[in-house]
Parts: C-alpha cells; sequence; structure tokens
C-alpha cells in the first residue's frame, strides 16, 4: 500500500489529525489507528477513521492533485495490518487501514512531489 505524508525534518507525519496527539509517524512501529466516528472535510460525512492508504500509486496521482502546497509531501509505501475498509464516500481509491507501519527502508524510498508536476 501507498500513503501521502508530510516529510518534517527528515521523518515522516501525518497530512492532518495524529495518532493520540501526534502528527509524528514512528519508524519501524507497527502503529494501531485512533478509531472513532469522525467527519469527512465537508463536515457532512461520518466515517469510521483509519489510516489512509492507497493500493496503487495510479490511484494515488489522483488524489495527489487535490493538494496546491506540495513542498513537503511524499509517497511512501507502507505495510499494513489488521483491517481495512473502503472510505465508501470518497471520489479517490482510498482504504481505510486499522494497523500500519513505515519502515526505515521504505522511508529512505521516499518520493518528493513537489516539482513533479503531479
Amino acid at each position: 500500500m501507498y500513503r501521502l505524508c508530510r516529510d518534517k525534518k527528515g521523518l515522516p507525519h501525518t497530512l492532518f489529525h495524529g495518532v493520540r496527539g501526534c502528527c509524528r509517524l514512528e519508524l519501524d512501529t507497527w502503529i494501531r489507528a485512533d478509531q472513532k466516528r469522525v467527519r469527512d472535510g465537508s463536515g457532512k460525512t461520518w466515517y469510521r477513521s483509519g489510516f489512509h492508504v492507497m493500493p496503487d500509486m495510479p490511484s494515488l496521482d489522483k488524489l495527489v492533485t487535490r493538494f496546491k502546497n506540495k513542498n513537503d509531501l511524499v509517497v511512501v509505501e507502507v505495510e499494513v495490518d489488521g483491517e481495512t475498509w473502503p472510505k465508501s464516500h470518497s471520489p479517490y481509491d482510498v482504504l481505510l487501514a486499522e494497523i500500519m507501519r513505515v519502515s526505515s527502508q521504505a522511508w529512505q524510498k521516499r518520493i518528493p512531489l513537489s516539482g513533479h508536476g503531479v
């Protein structure tokens, strides 16, 4: 699976909401999502939260177009475990994952999106 992250001082961070109050993602550690009932950006649709992941790079390319500031945006391959479910109201091919890990090796291979025209 693939995920969009922010690269802050060489470390992965979530785009919006953190895990237990922290946006920094620990490398090489399985992280369980804070699952709760949340609303999407429009404030209308409720869904069960989880880690936003994409099954492949073409799916991710479409999602990236909605971000104006790509300066610290990166794509990183992630491992998922536990349950995954579709974010059914999303116009993108987004899955939500219960458990995720960003390996150090995958983080070293992250793809910066600034200047890539994606």
